[in-house]
């Protein structure tokens, strides 16, 4: 188990690019994955994932807010949730 943990690789995400929950979140679950058993890592993963997916969610919500359209907030969502689920995966979450 230590052997996959340290030859892990945390995803390298731009920050300007993303919503600043996802780099938080995946700066925080990589030095997490690293520093505690896996069943305490598990249950803050998935509250740490939850609380970030709902940042996205209030983000879209915004963004019809400002009178965007609703593809804008629809795509914002969807590129989001699929980079989410990118690290859900490589973090075995």
């Amino acid at each position: 188990m230590r052997d996959k943990i340290r030859a892990f690789k945390p995803i390298v995400v731009e920050p300007s690019v993303y919503y600043p929950t996802l780099e938080w979140t995946i700066t925080f679950l990589t030095k997490l994955y690293r520093s505690v058993d896996m069943g305490v890592f598990d249950n803050l993963a998935q509250e740490a994932v939850t609380m970030c997916a709902d940042t996205f969610i209030d983000a879209s919500k915004k963004l019809l807010a400002e009178k965007r359209s609703v593809m804008d907030a629809e795509l914002f969502l969807i590129k989001h949730f699929i980079l989410l689920q990118q690290v859900r995966i490589s973090l075995k979450i």
